[in-house]
């Protein structure tokens, strides 16, 4: 029987800059309890409209939807985008975090689960999208690979430099991200 790693309070404390602030994610420390799922997909849809602008694709419509485990299209990441190339429309599917514990298995060592970083990693696909139609399944991979760097170091730049609250980590955990 394994046991799924929960983020500690050492986590918490680098979450937010004030420790005394509400957790930049919304949630309460027991989400099944407090949890919001109108309130917090809100929350992604505005995390995911800075990320547009930062990304330079404000000129994208993207919905963000928060769905459970058995919604989502590929049952082993915790994002995933469709797009309407040539209307610039997107979907962009997110995992409640009430599913966040089961997924633990499908990440490295110290990869989070992050929205934010998620939001950056399925929108950079929207960048890719003209250059992957008709694409055979080792593009495919070689662009998931390369989509996961570059989000991975969008991301950290931003937060070196962010002054703000740091944006949510569900956990850190073990497993991969493709």
């Amino acid at each position: 029987m394994s046991s799924t790693p929960q983020p500690t309070s050492e986590t918490r404390k680098d979450e937010s800059l004030n420790e005394d602030a509400p957790s930049p994610s919304g949630l309460a420390s027991d989400p099944l309890v407090a949890f919001d799922p109108e309130a917090f997909e809100k929350l992604l849809q505005a995390e995911c409209k800075l990320w547009q602008r930062k990304l330079r694709l404000q000129d994208w419509n993207v919905q963000v939807r928060l769905v459970r485990l058995n919604e989502m299209p590929d049952q082993d990441a915790i994002g995933a985008i469709s797009q309407a190339i040539e209307r610039k429309d997107a979907q962009m599917t997110l995992l409640s975090p009430l599913d966040m514990p089961l997924m633990a298995s499908y990440f490295m060592h110290s990869e989070e689960m992050n929205y934010s970083l998620t939001i950056v990693h399925e929108l950079l696909h929207l960048h890719m999208a003209p250059f992957t139609a008709g694409a055979t399944e080792t593009e495919l991979v070689a662009e998931e690979q390369a989509i996961n760097a570059i989000s991975q170091c969008i991301f950290n730049a931003y937060a070196k430099h962010h002054k703000g609250p740091v944006p949510p980590v569900v956990a850190t955990t073990t497993g991969h991200y493709l």
